[in-house]
């Protein structure tokens, strides 16, 4: 099953929400006090431009696979390693959020 652009833009920016702007600001402020938004915003910002250079570089390979695109532009060592890297990346991204999301099911349990 693909995923298509507009899914993925969705996807981020509904987990991206509801992470960094429900539940983060609290935790920061508790331990950064007011340097925890400088935090986040700067976080927000990084997030944000990792996105628009994914969806960027999925619409120069409509109908490909982000695997497939990967090894059509950086050939199939550079893409193995770098889509490894990047199923790395979302494990521990989807790790943390259910990390987050159990924190904030215990706090009303």
């Amino acid at each position: 099953m693909k995923i298509s652009q507009r899914q993925f833009q969705l996807l981020f920016f509904t987990a991206f929400f509801a992470l960094n702007f429900l539940t983060l600001p609290s935790r920061l402020s508790a331990e950064c006090a007011s340097d925890g938004i400088i935090c986040l915003i700067i976080t927000s910002i990084i997030a944000y431009g990792a996105v628009c250079v994914t969806i960027n570089f999925m619409a120069k390979y409509p109908g490909h696979t982000f695997y497939s695109a990967l090894h059509n532009s950086l050939g199939k060592p550079l893409a193995i390693t770098f889509y490894a890297l990047y199923i790395i990346h979302l494990l521990i991204f989807f790790t943390y959020c259910t990390r987050l999301i159990c924190d904030q099911i215990s706090v009303y349990m």
